[in-house]
């Protein structure tokens, strides 16, 4: 590879690492909404628990609770994962790596291993997101139908 060659290649591969950058941010960013959201739906479930104690009650905010810690797993370990993926891709190699072949072979088959770990872990990373959207759901109708069974047979 010749010196404008390696520049030219760094440039793009540069170009496409801002890109994967502002993915890294993004996810991030997510991940810091997903924890907030979640820990203010435990904090709710647990006020709720607190607020009504009668020991034959709790074992429905308890399944919210569990469900919604869960439901918060799945997706950390869903967001890890493609936070790797997009760190992983944000490197860019130094122009010394660009203009030796056999580094940026080295580089090159790096990037591939990465994206076909990513690839193979797609589909794991839907059925998480499903997984965790249904456990959600179970959490709030736990709590909402405890909540509400509570109300309506201790009158």
């Amino acid at each position: 590879m010749t010196e404008r060659e390696a520049d030219e290649c760094r440039e793009s591969i540069a170009s496409d690492a801002e890109i994967y950058r502002g993915r890294l941010l993004d996810t991030e960013l997510a991940l810091w909404t997903a924890i907030l959201t979640l820990n203010g739906i435990l904090v709710s479930a647990c006020s709720v628990m607190i607020a009504m104690m009668d020991g034959s009650w709790k074992i429905g905010f308890l399944t919210s609770i569990a469900a919604s810690l869960l439901s918060s797993l799945l997706i950390f370990r869903n967001f890890n994962r493609r936070r790797y993926l997009y760190r992983c891709l944000s490197l860019v190699p130094s122009r010394e790596t660009c203009l030796d072949d056999k580094k940026f072979d080295q580089y090159f088959k790096a990037v591939q291993k990465t994206k076909q770990y990513h690839s193979a872990h797609e589909e794991r990373n839907k059925i998480d997101e499903n997984y965790a959207i249904c456990l959600l759901a179970l959490a709030t109708l736990a709590c909402v139908a405890t909540s509400y069974a509570k109300l309506f047979f201790t009158q």
